[in-house]
């Protein structure tokens, strides 16, 4: 509380001084009861203000840590006299550099002249890579359902075979009807949609709907339409993402 005061000699041993303590003042932290502790008892927390690496006490300081992470990078950065100056975001980056596979050992990775771009560079890598993963996962969960929805399977060959044939175009566009489940999953895949997500191939769900894919003059997929098989009118027609294409 007092704004002054004189500590003993030991703990100026261990690292405590006048920068350390306006570096805390400024995030107004003033349990220095706690900060003494920790650098008269933890020699890496000693290690970390001695060498200038505030940002790193400060963020073990808040968590309770008592170990480092990545010492080996911190080592580096000592070595190269590169201060961390966000040791979170530093963190991010060793977390996704590590991801990647990538030495974090080598100062050009642990020591970027620019922090935040070097973070959000990889992160960002790392974040595209999981998403591509999760949705890898994904599909390989539908393919799996769809091995097991052998009776959908069967229902669907026998109740829409007399379809199966039908094809019909303009020159412009050609439509075909979808002719078994791999061709749903492949539908729903390709355009971004949830023809094969929500089942339009299992006739207990969707017992009036034939699904066809209309592909332009190059075979490449435009919408995906259901029609009615009693009324034979259009339900809805689907592009990429559920929008509407320049042919809809």
């Amino acid at each position: 509380m007092y704004p002054k005061m004189s500590v003993i000699e030991k703990l100026r041993n261990h690292g405590w001084n006048a920068k350390l303590k306006r570096f805390l003042e400024r995030r107004d932290y003033t349990n220095y009861a706690n900060v003494f502790k920790r650098l008269l008892t933890h020699d890496k927390s000693e290690w970390l203000v001695k060498t200038g690496q505030l940002p790193m006490f400060w963020l073990m300081l808040r968590n309770g840590d008592r170990v480092i992470r990545y010492e080996h990078s911190v080592k580096i950065c000592v070595r190269n006299h590169y201060i961390i100056k966000d040791a979170s975001i530093w963190e991010d980056l060793m977390d996704a550099l590590s991801y990647f596979h990538k030495d974090t050992h080598n100062a050009h990775y642990v020591c970027p002249s620019d922090l935040m771009k070097a973070h959000d560079e990889w992160v960002g890598r790392k974040e595209k890579k999981e998403k591509q993963e999760e949705e890898a996962r994904q599909w390989q969960e539908k393919m799996e359902q769809m091995k097991r929805d052998e009776e959908a399977r069967k229902m669907y060959d026998d109740e829409r075979s007399e379809f199966k044939k039908l094809s019909f175009g303009d020159g412009t566009i050609t439509f075909h009807v979808l002719q078994d489940v791999e061709e749903f999953a492949e539908e729903g895949q390709a355009m971004k949609h949830c023809v094969f997500a929500n089942r339009y191939y299992d006739l207990k769900c969707h017992p009036d709907s034939l699904i066809l894919s209309a592909r332009d003059a190059d075979n490449k997929r435009v919408e995906t339409v259901e029609i009615n098989i009693k009324t034979f009118d259009v339900i809805q027609s689907r592009g990429k993402c559920n929008q509407d294409t320049a042919l809809h």
